[in-house]
């Protein structure tokens, strides 16, 4: 394996990164590996270390996804429900991930566009009014069929991934990441009849917002906001791209419910 590129990618902004990236370089130096910070997903790394949070997963996962390039998360964040690794244990169990066995954790990855604005999300895309001044009404259909209409104050649209995040502080429901689907969460939804719905990951779904779109956006991870033209519909399907993770051949997502999520009974 002897210099093969391992690219790292770190949250700037946590003053605790910046020494935990010069021990990985000197870490991968020492094994004969090659290391790139943030480097170009042309460049081909054959693995990113992702130092951070789950903010810092999500801007990899867009980044480096589209060439099928594994990101391995190493945890600087308050949950890094998305991370593999904590950061006093990462150097040492970090052979056990170059050397292997490994085993790896494919993700669905949602694409949403109006014209020509678009993207890739892990997690979800959301449509809101900034700031909440009113109500909007939302109409939502998958391939022609009329799913639900609501009055909302907002609608974020998840994947697997994703109903651990933002839609499940909205009262979605926990999907598992093997289960190709999106869950539909309306965000205080004043149709008291509406409720988180999950849906089949297959064609095309549309989503209209009826009132002018002034102020209103789509927002993809929670990262990239794009405003919403007026009476064209924001389409959103399952994008070709899977993001990829390492994970330990133990790994289970249940137990990680359980640590990261309080599904052990502790508090959150």
């Amino acid at each position: 394996m002897a210099g093969r590129l391992v690219g790292i990618r770190f949250n700037r902004e946590k003053p605790e990164a910046a020494g935990l990236v010069e021990e990985l370089k000197a870490f991968l130096e020492s094994r004969g590996y090659a290391w790139s910070l943030d480097p170009d997903p042309d460049d081909h790394p054959f693995l990113v270390l992702v130092v951070g949070g789950d903010g810092t997963i999500l801007q990899a996962a867009r980044r480096y996804a589209p060439r099928g390039i594994p990101l391995l998360g190493i945890n600087l964040g308050h949950v890094g429900f998305l991370t593999e690794l904590e950061a006093g244990e990462c150097l040492e169990r970090l052979p056990d991930y170059l050397e292997g066995p490994r085993r790896e954790d494919r993700r669905l990855m949602l694409w949403a566009g109006q014209g020509e604005r678009e993207g890739i999300a892990l997690n979800d895309v959301v449509i809101t009014r900034a700031p909440y001044t009113r109500l909007l009404t939302f109409t939502v259909s998958q391939d022609g069929q009329e799913i639900m209409r609501f009055r909302a104050d907002g609608l974020v649209v998840a994947t697997p991934t994703g109903s651990t995040a933002y839609s499940r502080a909205a009262g979605g429901p926990v999907v598992h990441p093997e289960v190709e689907a999106f869950v539909l969460t309306p965000l205080a939804s004043y149709s008291f009849h509406v409720r988180p719905t999950v849906i089949p990951a297959e064609g095309t779904l549309e989503v209209r917002v009826e009132e002018k779109a002034r102020d209103v956006r789509f927002t993809l991870d929670g990262q990239i906001p794009y405003p919403l033209e007026e009476g064209q519909p924001l389409r959103i399907r399952k994008s070709p791209v899977e993001a990829l993770f390492w994970r330990s051949p133990s790994w289970s997502f249940y137990r990680r419910l359980r640590e990261k999520g309080r599904w052990d009974g502790g508090e959150s």
